[in-house]
């Protein structure tokens, strides 16, 4: 075995434990009681399509994230501390592999490599975004499809995935977080098509597919809302959320720093995995392909 494979074997042991290791001595905290809380009342209701907590509606995410956990509740046959943060870890290593994949139909396997254990040794994310009972990690999952295959797909002439893979992932993604996926399908699908120049597809017939794919998932949950006369409530309550989440109490000056820090604080976040990146090959920052996925990431941030 050579130095090299060693090194990747030590630091996925490593990442491992560090994942795994004391998952169910930790108490939950911040967020973690709400979410396992949602999922035990999932558990003990009668209806699975309206979340609650202390049995009041809990209108703010809609109710995908909630029934892994409670589906995680399940197969543990408990409802831990371990298996309250499974979801997420499981999420993590699902982000990585996706990547690891991706990113190999673009590189070499060596530099794929290289990105995918950049996120899997990133601090932030490795000691304490995926040992948490947070959505986060599994809506990354969901996302960062929805991001980059538009452009994939186009960049290989795949028409008819663009306009179903996408937007399909994109309606999973609003059942666990809402209405920031409508934005992140919409941005990457019109980036894609610019950077592609395939400008007929603005009036393909096929967008009202997509459209449909999109809202696929969702109709279930608004449907059964409808149906209990609280769909008002609802969608009040997810577009409020998204609204405070983009505009709130900040102003213009802290907006615009905010926009031309963010990516910034992103690559700082994935310290010390960011360092990884000058393993690349310099041509590979210089191609197409590095500046496309360049645009589209900054788009969407």
């Amino acid at each position: 075995m050579n130095k090299t494979k060693l090194y990747y074997i030590l630091i996925l042991a490593l990442g491992f434990i560090a994942l795994f290791g004391r998952l169910n001595d930790i108490h939950l905290g911040h967020e973690e009681p709400r979410r396992a809380l949602i999922a035990q009342e999932i558990l003990l209701g009668d209806n699975i399509w309206q979340p609650t907590i202390r049995s009041q509606n809990y209108y703010r995410k809609p109710p995908l994230y909630n029934w892994l956990i409670a589906i995680s509740y399940k197969v543990f046959g408990s409802q831990s501390e371990l298996a309250t943060r499974v979801p997420s870890v499981l999420s993590y290593l699902l982000f990585i592999i996706f990547i690891y994949h991706f990113f190999k139909k673009l590189l070499s396997k060596k530099e794929a490599r290289i990105i995918a254990l950049m996120v899997f040794i990133s601090g932030d994310i490795l000691l304490y975004y995926s040992r948490m009972a947070e959505m986060d990690l599994f809506y990354a999952l969901i996302s960062f499809p929805v991001m980059v295959l538009p452009w994939w797909y186009l960049k290989h002439n795949k028409t008819r995935y663009f306009f179903i893979i996408p937007p399909l992932l994109a309606g999973i993604g609003f059942m666990s977080k809402g209405l920031p996926s409508s934005a992140f399908i919409g941005i990457s699908s019109l980036v894609a098509v610019l950077l592609t120049k395939k400008y007929k597809l603005f009036y393909s017939p096929v967008i009202i597919v997509s459209l449909i794919l999109f809202c696929l998932p969702t109709v279930p949950y608004f449907y059964m809302q409808n149906e209990a006369g609280t769909l008002s409530d609802s969608w009040q309550t997810l577009f409020g959320e998204s609204a405070n989440r983009t505009t709130g109490n900040i102003d213009a000056l802290n907006y615009f720093k905010h926009f031309l820090l963010f990516p910034l604080q992103v690559l700082i976040a994935f310290l010390p995995g960011t360092l990884l990146l000058a393993g690349l090959k310099k041509e590979y920052f210089k191609s197409d392909t590095s500046k496309s996925l360049f645009i589209i990431f900054f788009a969407n941030f």
